[in-house]
């Protein structure tokens, strides 16, 4: 019986998930707390519903962008490659287009959740 290893680097993510959010998930509550105990919870759940909307919106239209741009970039008929100088190890790494493209999109998918978390964060302006 074979057993898989589960990748260290995914709990790893995990919990440093879980450690950022807690400090927003936190103020969430307390703030649900304080608009119910006044009677406005519905002023509360408006700027929420706000907030997730814009940041949604921006992740998305973000997410196009980059994407978009990214494909037009890679879209060469030219090789990718990486050149580390000789201190370090001293070869040229070659990278297949697959790889390229899934690193691209893994990079333009985090920095469109934190464009989006930036534009929710600023939903009065």
């Amino acid at each position: 019986m074979k057993t898989r290893k589960f990748p260290l680097w995914l709990v790893g993510g995990v919990i440093f998930l879980i450690f950022s959010l807690f400090s927003t998930v936190v103020a969430l509550i307390v703030d649900w707390w304080w608009f119910s105990e006044v009677g406005y919870t519905e002023v509360f759940i408006t700027s929420l519903v706000a907030k997730v909307v814009l940041g949604l919106a921006v992740s998305i239209f973000a997410t196009l962008f980059l994407l978009v741009n990214f494909l037009v970039a890679t879209s060469s008929k030219t090789p990718w490659f990486v050149v580390l100088p000789e201190n370090i190890l001293g070869r040229v790494i070659n990278l297949d287009g697959h790889t390229v493209k899934k690193l691209g999109i893994i990079i333009i998918l985090v920095v469109a959740v934190f464009l989006g978390l930036v534009a929710s964060s600023g939903w009065q302006d």
